[in-house]
């Protein structure tokens, strides 16, 4: 439950601090999930949490079980399938070779 309410707890500060900044040229290119991704990955590097402990591997693989799919679903309904196709076949193949991994 504590890796859990240290996710939570940093998305609410990190898009807390986003939406006060939100016209700032740093945040217009850089959004706040981008901002969760960094700063997730600086706490790992830096150890500020075991990436080893049992309870840390649950949350993760509870999170891909059940957020990921539907996070996924969530941005699908906002896709334009005209942009997508305009990616390219390349773009595409490699969107499908990476979602059967």
């Amino acid at each position: 439950m504590g890796f859990y309410a240290f996710i939570f707890a940093s998305m609410a500060v990190i898009f807390s601090i986003c939406k006060k900044f939100e016209h700032t040229k740093v945040i217009e290119i850089l959004p706040a999930i981008i901002w969760i991704f960094l700063f997730m990955a600086i706490c790992s590097t830096f150890g500020v949490y075991d990436i080893t402990a049992q309870g840390v591997i649950d949350a993760q693989n509870f999170m891909y079980a059940n957020f990921l799919p539907m996070m996924l679903i969530m941005f699908m309904l906002t896709c334009d399938i005209r942009k997508v196709i305009k990616l390219g076949s390349r773009m595409i193949m490699a969107f499908f070779h990476l979602y059967q991994l």
